[in-house]
């Protein structure tokens, strides 16, 4: 006999079900590279290096909080920069991408980047830098806080990881930029 299928039931119907994404989380790791000797007035000084990765696949960043540590004034830092390490030397180079840039207000600088990063699981490298202003308080002193996972803000169903936080630079004193130093 000839096979048949039974028109019964037909026509079948079918949902499309969509896949949810597995929450991961981005894992950011500090790095001080402060220099020990002081910042001097008016210049771009590199203060952190973050190292960023996902844990399983890929996380977007869009953004992340600084605190201020030290008596110098929020007005004596000009802005607070953050740049994607494009070059891979660690240090504050011209070919490193520029991210976000914020003022200090009340002791935080909300760095809400131009455009989301995307880190994956390989480690992606990004440099805090602070400018200060040309009449920065000298003998004043800076530093830089992370306090918790909370400063990092990714899209969901994503979280930060809270691993290697708090982070923190050490003090570093201001120095006068107008005053000249003897070559060594």
């Amino acid at each position: 006999a000839p096979n048949t299928v039974s028109p019964a039931g037909l026509p079948a119907s079918s949902f499309i079900v969509g896949i949810d994404k597995l929450p991961e989380s981005l894992v950011v790791t500090g790095t001080n590279i402060a220099p020990t000797g002081g910042i001097a007035q008016g210049f771009e000084t590199a203060m952190a290096r973050l190292d960023a990765r996902a844990s399983r696949s890929s996380v977007v960043w869009t953004q992340v909080r600084v605190n201020k540590a030290g008596n110098l004034s929020d007005s004596d830092v000009t802005t607070l920069r953050l740049y994607r390490d494009s070059d891979g030397t660690g240090t504050l180079t011209p070919a490193d991408f520029f991210v976000a840039s914020a003022p200090f207000v009340t002791g935080q600088a909300v760095l809400a980047f131009s455009s989301a990063q995307t880190v994956g699981v390989a480690t992606q490298t990004y440099l805090v830098a602070a400018v200060l202003n040309l009449t920065a308080a000298v003998g004043a002193n800076l530093g830089l806080t992370i306090p918790n996972a909370g400063f990092f803000t990714v899209a969901a169903p994503d979280s930060a990881s809270s691993a290697g936080l708090p982070f923190s630079t050490p003090l570093v004193p201001i120095l006068d930029a107008r005053t000249p130093t003897i070559p060594v």
